[in-house]
């Protein structure tokens, strides 16, 4: 059901008049889907300017349902897609109604999705490489693995994020890789090691070479 905004539901006309200048999207609606108010910026959301909205044509996830469960969280957000804009909406449940905030994230949202690509495609490379490489922190706390050491050491990528060599390997191993893992960075050099054993989680023995190169942040420091 949905009827024309009329000013005196709204609950004072400072609340309106902060509704109306808002550049931002914003409206307010009753729990049975009834538009109470909204501004200027929420009508051109759908293109729309006549005096009244359909929600449904706005909103489709704005269900029955989904009303309901806005009484469950209270406050909460979500994201609509809409001629090619991106809007973040915020709402805020009362007893008396729904009030909706919204603002564009549009280039917000481009550079996400930007970003993820480029993780994406930087995973997808990392593991077509046999070879085991990892990156680690400045507190030497994995931060991304290929297939072939998450293999090696048994463990998924998900599970190896945030963990050290001491909850990896036994102490003995992990105290040398971290020596090797310091010098790197407090020398801010490269350290290579030509032969290494290593028993991997299949407890295959293995003689590998390591190469540890310290990486840097937009101002040079080892990051």
């Amino acid at each position: 059901m949905i009827k024309n905004a009329d000013l005196s539901n709204c609950t004072s006309s400072k609340e309106i008049n902060i509704c109306d200048i808002n550049p931002a999207p914003v409206f307010k609606i009753s729990h049975d889907g009834t538009i109470l108010h909204y501004n200027e910026t929420a009508k051109s959301l759908i293109g729309n300017n006549s005096d009244s909205l359909n929600i449904r044509s706005i909103f489709p996830v704005m269900t029955k349902e989904f009303l309901q469960q806005l009484s469950k969280e209270k406050v909460a957000q979500f994201e609509i897609e809409h001629n090619a804009r991106v809007y973040l909406f915020t709402f805020k449940y009362s007893s008396a109604d729904i009030i909706f905030y919204g603002s564009d994230i549009t280039e917000r949202a481009q550079l996400q999705a930007k970003y993820d690509s480029e993780v994406a495609l930087y995973k997808a490379m990392l593991n077509t490489i046999p070879a085991m490489m990892y990156v680690k922190d400045i507190d030497l706390k994995y931060l991304i693995a290929n297939k072939s050491f998450c293999d090696a050491v048994g463990q998924s990528l998900e599970s190896l994020i945030g963990k050290t060599d001491y909850d990896i390997f036994p102490i003995g191993k992990a105290d040398l890789i971290r020596k090797d893992d310091i010098e790197s960075i407090e020398n801010n050099k490269t350290v290579q090691k030509n032969e290494e054993y290593f028993k991997d989680a299949h407890n295959t023995e293995r003689w590998v070479s390591t190469t540890k190169v310290p990486l840097h942040d937009s101002q040079g420091l080892v990051s």
